[in-house]
């Protein structure tokens, strides 16, 4: 986790720094600032529009009965885009670029279904409609409740 943080911190600062000076010796400080400025612009309304598509999704699954997980994580992925793209730098705006294209977020899908399969538990209620139960750490909520019945 500490690296992951350095990473985001120390790093990141820095990889932006060095590839907006590299475009800036390429093509001109005025150019680069400009295509920062149009890169931003661009990707916030891509982004909006891709968002948009999602949120209708959403709201038909929703209507269906059926749960929104596929949506949910491409709204995620989304918003995560939209962040990347509007802070300036040319690495972060890569990397919100790529979580705009639909195979990425795919690869997303699958990697947080992965990790979250013997998490979420789907049940259903009287009132038919789902309830998702979190199940977070089954053995240490059983030796919390062990412990509870100790004291």
């Amino acid at each position: 986790m500490f690296l992951l943080i350095f990473a985001v911190v120390i790093a990141v600062p820095l990889i932006e720094i060095f590839f907006i000076v590299k475009m800036g010796s390429v093509v001109g400080v005025i150019p680069t600032i400009v295509l920062l400025f149009a890169i931003s612009i661009v990707g916030s309304r891509v982004v909006k529009y891709q968002g948009l598509r999602v949120w209708r999704k959403f709201n038909e699954q929703v209507r269906s009965g059926k749960m929104p997980s596929q949506e949910l994580v491409e709204g995620v992925c989304l918003l995560l885009a939209g962040a990347l793209l509007v802070t300036p730098g040319f690495f972060t705006d890569v990397l919100g670029l790529l979580l705009l294209l639909p195979p990425v977020r795919l690869v997303v899908l699958k990697i947080v279904s992965a990790r979250t399969a013997n998490k979420v538990e789907v049940v259903r209620a009287t009132y038919d409609r789902r309830i998702i139960n979190i199940k977070e750490h089954p053995q240490a909520d059983q030796d919390n409740a062990q412990q509870g019945l100790d004291q």
